[in-house]
């Protein structure tokens, strides 16, 4: 817990804060180093108004991040449905998806184990996060690649989201050349939520493809939108994956 990566947060449009990452707190008890987690009144305690937020040594603390606890009157069902337990522990931090890939957001608070009768001793959590190497936003099931002009891979996208994060489409429409390549079956199976995955682009970019996985089958409109439409197969399932391009402009 103590090192974390820009990919490891997320942003969410249900109501939740942008830029979250959620600590369990069986995480925060083996940070106390207390064992006797079956005690059912033992819980973790925040200590409020003691979170510093730091990049590259210089104080960002301020309005747009926090630590905050799941407590009741907090912790509701959207909490609950990306996976949260109540009186779990949340960062945010809105900074966290403007770091560049030199520079570390340092995170600290402090905690403390009540069992009911006694408080432990504060601890101060200390908490590592590093910029990734390409700036990306989720938002309704839509990946948006929104970094500078450039050559990346599907994998490159897969290493800048959390795990197991899945989207039906990617959008390259940010300022510059964007070059999308080595888009294999494997990083499709990963990264889409079905069999379909749809890509968006304007007149600059571009989608490099392997005609030795993906053939070419003819064109499609969705939502007034025409897309070139290639597939592959899922040779595990024998499942047809299909991808649609975005066409340029008749100009």
């Amino acid at each position: 817990m103590s090192a974390l990566s820009e990919s490891d947060f997320a942003d969410n449009s249900s109501g939740i804060p942008n830029y979250y990452k959620i600590i369990s707190l069986e995480e925060v008890y083996n940070l106390l180093g207390v064992e006797d987690v079956d005690d059912v009144s033992l819980t973790v305690s925040l200590d409020d108004g003691k979170s510093t937020f730091t990049i590259n040594g210089t104080d960002v603390t301020g309005d747009t991040n926090g630590v905050f606890q799941l407590r009741d009157g907090v912790y509701n069902s959207n909490w609950a449905n990306q996976g949260a337990n109540e009186n779990d522990l949340v960062i945010y931090s809105e900074e966290i998806d403007s770091l560049d890939e030199n520079q570390t957001m340092n995170i600290t608070f402090d905690v403390k184990a009540y069992d009911g009768t006694d408080f432990s001793e504060a601890k101060t959590v200390s908490v590592a996060v590093s910029g990734d190497a390409i700036n990306v936003r989720l938002e309704s099931d839509t990946l948006y690649l929104e970094d500078d002009a450039g050559t990346y891979s599907m994998a490159d996208l897969l290493g800048a989201i959390p795990d197991n994060t899945q989207v039906e489409s990617i959008d390259l429409n940010y300022t510059g050349e964007h070059i999308l390549s080595n888009i294999s079956v494997e990083d499709f199976l990963a990264i889409s939520d079905d069999n379909t995955l749809m890509i968006n682009k304007d007149i600059d970019d571009s989608v490099n493809l392997d005609s030795n996985i993906w053939t070419s089958n003819g064109n499609t409109s969705v939502d007034g939108i025409n897309y070139d439409t290639y597939v592959a197969t899922d040779t595990s399932t024998n499942n047809t994956l299909t991808l649609l391009i975005e066409q340029d402009p008749i100009l």
